[in-house]
């Protein structure tokens, strides 16, 4: 899976949201070492190039990983306009939208990665309907 972006908006807000994008990209540059990890933070400042980049390079290569922060005081967290910023930034045949919140077994990855690549589908989601 070397032709594959995984992309994670994010707002770190608190230390649970700050704990689970450390597990996320961590999981996810130790599982697919050869996958890009596109970060994009929006806030006041950033948390994640402060406090989880140190964290995660003591376990995993961040080679792959590159991390975008936008400076932003806005209450609303526009996740949908900063998926289109991180599509544009991926320079992969196959973008995986990918939660900070959550871990998705291997096997769920390689599935869809494999429907994808191979013409099947377009587009998978995680859910197990439709």
């Amino acid at each position: 899976m070397n032709d594959i972006t995984y992309i994670l908006p994010t707002r770190i807000e608190t230390e649970d949201r700050l704990k689970n994008i450390i597990t996320s990209v961590t999981y996810l540059l130790t599982k697919f070492p050869k996958a890009k990890v596109i970060v994009k933070e929006v806030d006041k400042k950033s948390v994640f190039a402060e406090k989880a980049i140190p964290y995660i390079e003591r376990y995993v290569s961040t080679v792959n990983l590159r991390h975008i922060f936008e400076e932003n005081d806005e209450d609303i967290f526009h996740k949908t306009r900063y998926l289109n910023d991180l599509i544009v930034a991926a320079d992969t045949e196959i973008v995986a939208s990918h939660d900070v919140d959550v871990i998705y077994p291997v096997e769920s990855h390689q599935l869809a990665y494999d429907l994808i690549k191979n013409g099947q589908f377009d587009v998978v989601y995680p859910y197990g309907c439709g």
